[in-house]
């Protein structure tokens, strides 16, 4: 083990995906020296890029919408807007009688034509509207507890009380399967509304070489160790102790004047011993949903010229959407070419997690066939993805158990701050936010010290 090095001109952030990313761009923005200790090979969490062929493929996260607006901040204060290009808004739901397209920046006008369901099912949307609306001001943070009061029947729950079984099936289930891979039946109905809030009047944004562009870059502004294991953050008086292992099993001790823990909630406790036993249990208890991906290169692109394709359960249980690249972004294949995007639910993944790739594929494949026939026979390519944990899975009444535990943290943390997205909404977006509540966090109990 090497001897406490001590820097007080320094706060760390353990982990680099968007909450660690955010955290530290903003403390950074403020002046302080920052070290951000990466477990992996490499920065960004599930914000990962490759190139193939020609092909620009994104691994994990894939879609930014004009409502992500911490992450957007984030993105225009370091300077990569002009990275941007806007994306297609189209989306459909695949049913039973084909594709329903959809255009997010006029969804209510594409709603009014909505042919999966009937005129008076179409009629009753109108309380959706109604009822988001009614709910703004408990969404508008971001911040998940901040919707506790709402968190008192699932998604499903929801749909059969104030809607019908028409829009249950082709509505709220494929909104909620497409967000968080669980059934409508199986988390709070405060998912349903924050996949609303992404989709309804919004405009899609793609970094043009793909999403690791952004932590690619931002990592160029901070001190990086990759490959940077984490044994434990303890503040100790006035300072903060980190203690982490590198790839070679060496043990290193450092002390730093503030640290931002932004890793998975279920890695907190142990990694954290100053955490009071209320909060422990909460995060011990925390459950993630798993996802497997495919990135598949066709040789010719399907023709329904639709994006974001979201999919009903009596079309397949196991295949909660797909993504046209080549549609959502020219260039994103070569001219001519297609490249496809398959997501699987959580309960399909946690039976395909251990499968060779080779039976990931076939299996994928036919699902893919359903909503887009003849897709299998045009294949250069798929490679399969596999992310543990995803997201946060939410079932009724954790809103409120977590409206708890972000009080317990506000009233007591100082040098140690967390984030990630169990603090806000499951998405990038959330983590950004969280990431970026940790830093102003600990800007204040730096207030003065440096």
């Amino acid at each position: 083990m090497n001897s406490a090095e001590s820097d007080r001109s320094q706060v760390g952030v353990v982990g680099s995906g968007p909450a660690g990313l955010a955290a530290a761009f903003r403390l950074r923005q403020a002046g302080l020296q920052v070290r951000v200790f990466e477990a992996s090979d490499r920065v960004g969490g599930k914000m990962r890029t490759s190139v193939r062929d020609g092909f620009v493929i994104d691994e994990g996260a894939s879609v930014l919408p004009s409502a992500y607006t911490s992450l957007l901040g984030v993105i225009n204060d370091a300077g990569l807007t002009g990275e941007l290009t806007p994306g297609a808004t189209s989306f459909g739901i695949a049913g039973d009688r084909g594709v329903q397209a959809m255009d997010t920046a006029h969804l209510l006008r594409s709603a009014a034509g909505f042919r999966l369901v009937s005129a008076r099912s179409s009629i009753k949307m109108t309380k959706v509207v109604w009822d988001l609306l009614r709910m703004r001001t408990h969404l508008a943070s971001g911040q998940a507890s901040d919707a506790a009061p709402l968190d008192t029947e699932s998604a499903g729950d929801y749909a059969r009380r104030r809607l019908n079984p028409e829009l249950m099936e082709y509505v709220v289930d494929p909104a909620v399967r497409a967000l968080v891979g669980k059934s409508a039946d199986e988390v709070s109905s405060i998912e349903f509304f924050y996949a609303l809030r992404m989709f309804i009047g919004t405009r899609f944004l793609a970094f043009r070489q793909g999403m690791a562009t952004y932590p690619d870059r931002l990592a160029g502004l901070f001190d990086v160790e990759l490959q940077a294991r984490v044994v434990q953050v303890e503040q100790l008086g006035d300072e903060v102790q980190v203690i982490w292992q590198g790839a070679r099993g060496v043990e290193h001790v450092e002390r730093l004047a503030g640290c931002v823990v932004a890793v998975p909630g279920t890695a907190v406790a142990p990694m954290v011993p100053g955490l009071d036993a209320k909060r422990a249990e909460f995060l011990r208890q925390l459950s993630y949903t798993k996802m497997v991906n495919l990135s598949v290169g066709l040789s010719r692109p399907p023709t329904v010229p639709i994006a974001y394709i979201y999919v009903t359960r009596a079309v397949h249980p196991g295949l909660d959407g797909l993504l046209q690249e080549h549609v959502k972004l020219s260039g994103r294949a070569p001219a001519g070419k297609g490249l496809l995007g398959l997501y699987t639910m959580s309960d399909w993944a946690e039976e395909l997690f251990n499968y060779d790739d080779e039976d990931i594929i076939d299996k994928a494949l036919e699902a893919a066939d359903r909503i887009l026939p003849g897709t299998s026979s045009t294949v250069e390519f798929a490679t399969v993805h596999r992310w543990d944990p995803m997201v946060v899975h939410r079932a009724p009444g954790h809103y409120r158990k977590l409206a708890a535990f972000n009080q317990r943290c506000q009233s007591l943390d100082t040098l140690v701050q967390l984030a990630g997205d169990y603090i806000y909404a499951s998405n990038l977006n959330g983590a950004t936010a969280a990431g970026e509540q940790a830093a102003r966090r600990i800007l204040s109990a730096l207030a003065g010290r440096l």
